[in-house]
């Protein structure tokens, strides 16, 4: 070892650099949510290219292009912070991409409808339909401030001749607003007759 034969003088370079680390944040694939009136996602984005050490403080928010029912719909990570295990923030050490998800979807939220309605009686003509008398009906599970209306369809039950005879809303009611769907599940029903085509139409004291 010659060292101790040298008078060494060290001379630190004032222009070095470290460049930022290349970050990526994604947005989750597949994401989907039932309506809800908001526009807020949920899901773990994915993150590639941390440094050995350092950690994800905050998770980035997930956020849907608009609130409405839809597919192939763009998800939006926001800004996330890292830390380097401890405390110390080192979000400032790289440059982070972040890159959306453009296959999340909105379904519709269902609907079940409570109240009552009351059917008209009908002369036999061979089908089922029925026609309304009274409604009262009301939806169940709408997001305020959204306004849904119904239009019932409803039929009888059999185009038999025939007293009481079950009377219930059909598939082929509808709502006002794509974002709802309806579920028939516990639907109220109600009955009325199907009279012979010679007989006359006993009308009730509701109207029916």
């Amino acid at each position: 070892d010659m060292t101790a034969n040298y008078n060494i003088s060290y001379v630190n370079a004032t222009d070095a650099a470290i460049n930022l680390k290349a970050l990526t944040v994604t947005a989750p694939a597949g994401i989907t949510k039932t309506y809800d009136g908001t526009t807020v996602a949920t899901g773990v984005t994915i993150v590639d290219g941390l440094v050995s050490g350092d950690v994800k403080h905050t998770e980035a928010t997930l956020t849907y292009d608009t609130k409405l029912v839809g597919t192939n719909k763009t998800v939006t990570p926001s800004a996330i912070v890292i830390w380097d295990g401890a405390s110390a923030d080192m979000t400032a050490n790289y440059n982070i991409s972040y890159v959306n998800a453009t296959d999340a979807a909105i379904t519709p939220k269902p609907l079940t409808i409570s109240g009552s309605f009351t059917a008209k009686n009908k002369l036999f003509d061979g089908n089922t339909s029925a026609t309304i008398n009274t409604n009262s009906l009301s939806l169940v599970g709408i997001v305020n401030p959204d306004v849904v209306t119904l239009t019932p369809v409803i039929a009888f039950a059999s185009s038999a001749v025939a007293n009481g005879i079950t009377v219930s809303l059909t598939a082929s009611s509808t709502l006002n607003n794509t974002n709802y769907s309806l579920d028939l599940t516990g639907a109220p029903t109600t009955t009325a007759n199907i009279l012979e085509a010679s007989a006359p139409v006993i009308t009730n004291a509701d109207g029916s």
